[in-house]
């Protein structure tokens, strides 16, 4: 932290394990910093706010500051399992401070350059820096020993509570949607899904209790689980009035001496992402133990009751209307999984490709060079290497591109922007590889012993990045040439009389478009896209944010609540041919 350039500090961010106290509150126990509560006090007599930003559970941090009576002196904490770096770029924009006047303090490097990836110009520090916070210029501040300051911002958190239970119009959406779920116990005569399920789901996949990856192994882990008589285990099927989402969602619960349930999978599909259908799920399984595994894009224990879900009648009838539409074909990230049931409601036939984990790698088929590896082979020379690295073969293949059927193609290629890439070096051949999810572009081969460690808890994260190490080297983000070169190989690999729609990338960071905002790195990589989709007639690129119809429709985390989607398949369906 340099006091020569940076500004006057407004708010403090405060992450909580290590830093505020010492220890990790989710493991068992923390000793309490008693001197850092009088220095949160001390600044808020200053006029200077802090707030919280946690991977934890939130009755359990608030039960620990309420004890020692600091609680109402954070304001909009932020205390889930969810990324810090969207959350923090959210809080920013809710408490409307300039970022260079805010700094985190959080022991975790990893974590301090997430936040600098989605919000550059605030300012961090370790937990080195608490104890000369008090005698430290930049925190100054106004006398304030009326809490004025404190009362307004107070004002401001009651506020935002409201709006979030309002809802807004995504909530009527949903409501208007008559969403209904039913539950199907005989799970072995679907094995298939569950096997998938458990395995290819990440961001709603709240257990990450993987099978086997071979087929025969995870078919007798399923009917051992399933056979067991302590083991309660169902498919979620979804249904809305614009039809059938299938099977989204799998639990297995286990009853244990003395009457406690608790959850061994809880996994649902990125297709009913932002319906409510996991904390539904959960609800009327009445809120068994679930213990969450790495980041997810909810919590479902954190849920209010939600009105506009119910369980199905047996009497109802599907309605599903007749699909006279051309077929669809998918690829690439969660975002196009939405669309793609939209999709299913008008066409009979929708194929679609998405992105999967295995082991713990993250597989981005919404990467170009994925794609077109798949559609024109790996070098032979690299193909070795790549499997090394998690990859197998199937990653570079393609039934949307080995059958080349006409129709309407989807492509979302936005992993590019984000996801580094990685140069064998004895044949030059480029692969993406995600090493740390919260920041796709950080260089795996630099990190700090300690740092790598955290990474590689997993063993096969753990031999791929050995790989890396011992035979890669890094390029990070994807050339302009080697992207547009790709790019031009897809749209050439798509039969005659389809129509290609290419997904822009958002333009700006969190919800409002201002100069302040703008996103450089998304604005040159649409304008790649462009250049390349000018040169085939039958190829439109779209912007998601042409189909915002107010500020709640986009999520700080670069996705869009389902109305947006729902309108995007709208515009491509209605497209003539």
């Amino acid at each position: 932290m340099s006091e020569l350039s940076a500004e006057p500090v407004r708010l403090v961010v405060w992450d909580l394990d290590e830093t505020f106290w010492k220890g990790t509150l989710s493991e068992g126990g923390i000793t309490f910093c008693g001197e850092n509560r009088d220095i949160v006090i001390a600044l808020a007599e200053r006029g200077i706010m802090s707030t919280v930003c946690s991977k934890n559970d939130f009755e359990a941090v608030r039960d620990v500051l309420k004890t020692h009576e600091v609680w109402d002196y954070f304001i909009l904490p932020s205390v889930n399992w969810e990324p810090k770096g969207p959350r923090l770029q959210s809080l920013i924009e809710t408490i409307q401070l300039r970022p260079e006047t805010v700094m985190l303090i959080d022991d975790n490097p990893m974590n301090r350059n997430e936040a600098l990836f989605f919000v550059p110009s605030m300012q961090v520090a370790d937990e080195t820096v608490i104890p000369q916070l008090l005698s430290n210029p930049l925190f100054k501040g106004k006398d304030d020993r009326a809490l004025t300051r404190l009362q307004q911002y107070k004002v401001l958190e009651k506020r935002k509570s409201d709006e979030v239970a309002a809802g807004g119009s995504n909530l009527e959406f949903l409501r208007s949607s008559r969403i209904r779920i039913a539950i199907e116990h005989d799970v072995e005569s679907h094995i298939d899904r569950v096997i998938e399920l458990v395995n290819r789901t990440n961001q709603l996949n709240f257990t990450k209790r993987r099978l086997p990856e071979e087929r025969a192994a995870a078919e007798a882990a399923i009917k051992r689980l399933a056979g067991a008589f302590d083991v309660q285990a169902g498919l979620i099927r979804v249904r809305d009035k614009y039809g059938d989402y299938g099977f989204c969602g799998f639990f297995a619960m286990q009853s244990l001496p003395g009457g406690e349930k608790v959850l061994l999978h809880y996994c649902f599909s990125c297709r009913i992402l932002n319906m409510g259908v996991e904390a539904f799920v959960y609800q009327i399984l009445n809120r068994p133990g679930l213990t969450i595994n790495g980041e997810v894009l909810s919590d479902p224990a954190g849920a209010d009751s939600l009105d506009w879900i119910a369980l199905a009648d047996e009497q109802e009838q599907d309605g599903a209307p007749e699909r006279h539409s051309p077929p669809f074909f998918l690829r690439g990230g969660c975002d196009l999984a939405a669309i793609d049931h939209y999709a299913r409601m008008v066409s009979s036939e929708v194929t679609g490709e998405y992105n999967l984990v295995r082991d713990g790698i993250h597989i981005r088929l919404d990467h170009s060079l994925l794609t077109r590896y798949a559609i024109e082979g790996v070098p032979q020379e690299a193909a070795a290497p790549f499997y090394r690295l998690g990859y197998i073969l199937d990653d570079f293949s393609s039934p949307l591109f080995a059958r080349r059927r006409s129709g309407r193609w989807v492509l979302s290629l936005l992993a590019d922007l984000w996801v580094a890439l990685y140069r064998h070096n004895a044949t030059g051949a480029l692969i993406p590889f995600l090493g740390a999810p919260g920041n796709g572009l950080l260089n795996v081969l630099e990190l700090p012993d300690t740092e790598r460690q955290k990474i590689a808890a997993n063993p096969s994260i753990a031999a791929a990045l050995d790989t890396l190490a011992r035979e890669f080297s890094y390029v990070g983000r994807i050339p302009e040439t080697v992207f547009k070169a790709n790019l031009e190989a897809i749209l050439q690999a798509i039969p005659d009389g389809s129509q290609t729609f290419v997904i822009l990338h958002k333009e700006f960071f969190g919800q409002d478009d201002t100069p302040a905002t703008r996103a450089k790195a998304g604005i040159e990589f649409n304008r790649w896209m462009r250049d390349v989709a000018e040169g085939f007639p039958d190829a439109t690129c779209l912007s998601m944010t042409d189909f915002v119809e107010s500020r709640a429709d986009i999520h700080p985390d670069n996705h869009f609540h389902r109305l947006v989607y729902y309108r995007v398949f709208e515009h491509i369906n209605g497209t003539a041919p």
